[in-house]
């Protein structure tokens, strides 16, 4: 299996041995600079169709050197696939140096991957080979502080709509992609995170609103201001600790005012790792439609780079653990799953005496991400202390350990709110559907909450002699489904990972789901309890619903 990409700005760095090297891929679209020792070799372009092998470089000396084969321009309809490195016969690929620490990720539209950029004309450029991502001001920015960088950006897109007018077409929607072109596979956040976060979004949602012909109207920008808002908190959410900065593009005042009031605001939260940053309209500086030239990214880099240097960017912040039993607390089964949560990518650890993080023998058996679990074996009537600690994606320990302390007695349980036996005399009751938006003369009313937990109980006689059992469940916006205690329904909700009272929704919207399969082995004889959470998607508590 090769590694594939469709996002812009992928490069790779190697260094080898011997006199030539060339290139396997399956990609006769891209082009892409050939940097042999720190200088531009040459531009490629594969013409093959299929896995085809190119020679890019030969009659070097027969040395150790250095290749950097980056991507220029921005294709994202499908993926392509980088194959590896072809050497001379015998030679190899040296052992690589270490991966700069410092990271920025750029999310932005077509400033932001450069379209054009090398074209002379105002027009536009007749193919891709104009542009060059690599002198775009991201990269430009990386270079100034050795930093490895990501891009997260297309042409066109605005953080809420195209620059159309079509509101499918924004990037917040496609910022958990892993190929930019399709939903699917998600991207797993723990892979990269960056330090720093440069949001260039709004030229395009300004023109879609017609900024440039009129007045927007004043409802769309709150509906910039609320979207830029819920895309820092995702950003902040799969990227702990990082520091982000909202640029404002242009000199246009609407995007500046907007931008800004949003940083003020953010600020006011507590959220003082979010910073602005604008740039003006460099007179003489644009092609291709009206895109920058190498000159004038290099003048955006100025300019962010020196507001960049006012932050503390690169500030390692030690792992903290944020969610634990209380201590001290009673175990009821010899078999118990201790489950912690930290804010960061961390591996996790734990002993019975306190001890430095590397003298720790137990790692967590789920770990390296920001919930860890792992199943501890007890015996009944005895006392238990453990020291816990963690250590990052960078290295950066935990200095003091976190304590938990508790007992075991198996002579006791407690039920799972999904099980028969549970308590819910003290829960709200209600003849008619839990809402919060319904009319509330034919609904239980809710306040404004994250998550609704409904129960219900159903007496079987016998179930030898019934076919099929429908479950079908409508409501707003996630929910899971438990019969008899086991999940049998997830919608709209993360999968892979522990549901609590503060995970949202993936997304706002009405569902109608069935679930069969399972339900005719799970029900038995007598009482059956169905327990039902509903989640509302993130800032929008008030559609959670339970229909029916």
């Amino acid at each position: 299996m090769a590694p594939t990409h469709s996002w812009p700005g992928v490069y790779v760095y190697a260094e080898f041995e011997g006199t030539s090297i060339g290139v396997k891929t399956n990609d006769n679209f891209s082009y892409n600079n050939v940097f042999i020792d720190d200088s531009l070799y040459t531009i490629f372009h594969g013409n093959i169709s299929g896995i085809a092998s190119y020679t890019l470089v030969s009659g070097l000396t027969n040395a150790n050197h250095k290749i950097l084969f980056t991507l220029r321009s921005e294709l994202n309809w499908t993926k392509f696939a980088f194959n590896g490195f072809v050497l001379d016969n015998g030679k190899n690929l040296l052992h690589p140096p270490i991966k700069p620490e410092k990271k920025i990720e750029f999310i932005g539209d077509s400033y932001t991957v450069a379209s054009g950029n090398e074209w002379t004309g105002q027009g536009g450029a007749p193919n891709d080979s104009y542009t060059d991502i690599y002198k775009s001001f991201g990269p430009m920015i990386a270079r100034n502080y050795n930093a490895q960088y990501q891009i997260s950006a297309r042409g066109g897109f605005g953080l809420v709509l195209d620059y159309l007018g079509n509101y499918s077409n924004n990037l917040p929607s496609e910022f958990d992609r892993t190929l930019v072109y399709t939903p699917t596979p998600k991207w797993d956040y723990s892979n990269w995170v960056p330090n720093l976060v440069v949001i260039c979004l709004g030229l395009n949602d300004y023109n879609g609103w017609g900024g440039y012909s009129g007045q927007v109207d004043p409802a769309n920008a709150v509906i910039y201001r609320n979207k830029y808002h819920e895309f820092i908190s995702t950003i902040m959410d799969v990227y702990p600790h990082v520091q982000i900065l909202a640029v404002a593009a242009n000199g246009i005042q609407w995007i500046k005012d907007n931008v800004s009031q949003v940083v003020s605001e953010e600020n006011l939260l507590g959220h003082t790792n979010v910073f602005y940053a604008s740039f003006p309209y460099y007179n003489g500086g644009y092609v291709n439609n009206g895109h920058p030239t190498v000159a004038t990214h290099q003048k955006i880099a100025d300019t962010l780079v020196s507001v960049i240097n006012t932050i503390n960017a690169w500030q390692p912040y030690p792992p903290r653990i944020t969610r634990l039993p209380s201590s001290p607390f009673t175990a009821y089964d010899v078999s118990y799953v201790l489950k912690i949560q930290t804010d960061s990518y961390d591996t996790l650890r734990y002993i019975t005496s306190d001890k430095p993080y590397s003298e720790m023998e137990n790692v967590f058996t789920t770990t390296g991400t920001r919930n860890h679990s792992v199943t501890l074996s007890l015996q009944h009537g005895h006392e238990y202390m453990y020291y816990l600690r963690a250590i990052d994606l960078y290295g950066h320990e935990m200095d003091t350990s976190a304590v938990i302390h508790f007992s075991v007695d198996t002579t006791k349980q407690v039920a799972h709110w999904t099980s028969l036996s549970y308590d819910d005399s003290q829960w709200k009751n209600g003849p008619a559907p839990l809402s919060s938006i319904n009319d509330t003369s034919t609904a239980t009313e809710l306040e404004t909450v994250t998550t609704a937990y409904f129960r219900k109980k159903i007496i079987i006689d016998s179930t030898e002699n019934i076919p099929s059992i429908v479950l079908w469940v409508k409501g707003h916006n996630g929910a899971i489904i438990y019969v008899n205690e086991q999940e049998v329904l997830r919608f709209n909700l993360p999968t892979g990972r522990e549901i609590t009272y503060s995970t949202y929704a993936q997304d706002s919207l009405i569902f109608t789901q069935k679930t069969t399969s399972v339900l005719k082995n799970i029900l038995r004889r007598g009482e059956n309890s169905i327990a039902i959470e509903m989640h509302s998607a993130k800032r929008q508590n008030m559609s959670l619903s339970f229909d029916s």
